[in-house]
């Protein structure tokens, strides 16, 4: 599929030259030093605010809109290093930004053997680290969980934190998973109103079987969904079908969104990476594979309030993108203001790509951009977008490169 697009004149999806340099920005980390962008959020002025992991830190970085250092952050540094409590390698999954401007980073602490914990901290407008919050980690995932999904979060009305992680652990040879929802109060502490006993969490399984969870979004009416996958056993053969379910404020399920509480995309062997909550719509992105021809593809769908497909987004059916190589994703989504949604990710064959596109909330490829609505870049790799409404610019999070390339921002003209 040819993507290209060529034009003397900017047009929406190009690179935005007033961003970065000629429409990337990279952080200049050492020389020698590799990674990704592995979180990102945009401030009510435009600043972006990212996190990398380096040399088992989190280096935590806030730029103007366009791109520069942020001469007022972290001393006139524009950056900051940081560790979890007690941590052989600190990785940042997800940066939430409260309405008073501070920061929470949310992450794992990883120790000597590999195991990690849901870690979180917060930070000051100005970077200094809010010494009354502390550095936590929490008692999640189990001990001796294994291959730990990252943990990501969102906020609530009154200023609660809620986290998702999943997790896979193996008792007398058998496997299963699982994921927590975990709600936190604004000062860090476990919400005691929250979950079975006031634990502050419960453990969720969709239709009580293996399970992983990758997001969670509060809707307008406060209600609580968390997005994953569910495992199910069909004809001896194991597949993943992405799910949601909903929950009230103290962890009760709602059992009038889906089925019973659930509601599951009708498509096998699918992931979820990313949920995000519009206009009280859940828009979800990941992978699915399509019937024909069988192949993995890059997935889109969009479910109401009450957790039944959209019909007028297709016909209430996932929007597949196949591409050249036969896996494929999309790693994240962004809504803009005029009812447009941005999807991104990767072509996961060689070289691959950096993929992204625009649909519109019927399901169809936006064709004021990019070439039909998609457009490629150079090599690379996508994890986050936001959206800049005073540039009305898309910024991308990921890196440029080969395997582990330079972390950099993608500045993408709407």
């Amino acid at each position: 599929m040819d993507t290209e697009v060529k034009s003397s004149v900017a047009q929406p999806s190009d690179l935005d030259v007033e961003f970065g340099r000629f429409g990337v920005a990279a952080p200049d980390p050492d020389p020698g030093t590799r990674g990704f962008v592995r979180a990102l959020v945009a401030d009510e002025s435009s600043r972006l605010i990212y996190a990398l992991w380096v040399d088992k830190e989190v280096w935590l970085y806030r730029t103007l809109a366009d791109g520069s250092p942020d001469p007022d952050f972290a001393g006139g540094i524009g950056m900051l290093k940081w560790s979890f409590a007690g941590a052989n390698s600190s990785r940042p999954t997800d940066i939430l930004l409260q309405p008073d401007g501070k920061i929470l980073l949310i992450g794992l602490a990883i120790d000597e053997f590999g195991q990690g914990k849901v870690a979180i901290t917060r930070f000051h407008a100005s970077g200094s680290s809010d010494l009354v919050f502390g550095n936590r980690v929490l008692t999640f995932p189990p001990q001796g969980a294994l291959d730990i999904r990252a943990p990501r979060g969102c906020l609530q009305s009154d200023g609660g934190i809620l986290i998702v992680n999943g997790y896979y652990v193996v008792d007398e040879g058998e496997e299963s998973s699982a994921g927590w929802l975990i709600s936190l109060r604004n000062n860090g502490e476990l919400n005691d109103e929250f979950g079975g006993g006031g634990k502050g969490y419960i453990d969720v399984r969709f239709e009580g079987q293996n399970s992983l969870l990758s997001s969670v979004v509060v809707q307008s009416n406060g209600a609580i969904v968390v997005g994953g996958e569910l495992f199910r056993v069909s004809d001896g053969e194991g597949v993943y079908f992405v799910a949601l379910a909903c929950y009230d404020g103290k962890g009760e399920l709602n059992l009038h969104f889906g089925k019973n509480g659930i509601a599951i995309m009708d498509a096998p062997h699918a992931s979820l990476k990313q949920l995000i909550a519009y206009q009280d719509r859940l828009v979800i992105v990941g992978s699915a594979l399509a019937k024909e021809p069988d192949m993995i593809g890059a997935m889109v769908m969009i479910f109401n309030a009450n957790g039944e497909p959209d019909p007028l987004f297709n016909g209430g059916l996932p929007v597949l993108t196949l591409f050249e190589e036969w896996l494929s994703a999309w790693t994240t989504v962004v809504a803009q203001p005029d009812e447009k949604i941005v999807v991104a990710g990767m072509e996961l064959g060689n070289p691959g790509s950096v993929t992204y596109a625009r649909l519109l909330l019927t399901g169809q490829f936006d064709n004021k951009f990019g070439n039909q609505g998609i457009r490629r870049l150079n090599q690379g790799t996508i994890f986050s977008a936001v959206f800049q409404r005073r540039e009305e610019r898309i910024v991308l999070g990921g890196g440029q490169g080969l395997d582990i390339g330079e972390a950099c921002l993608y500045g993408i003209l709407s």
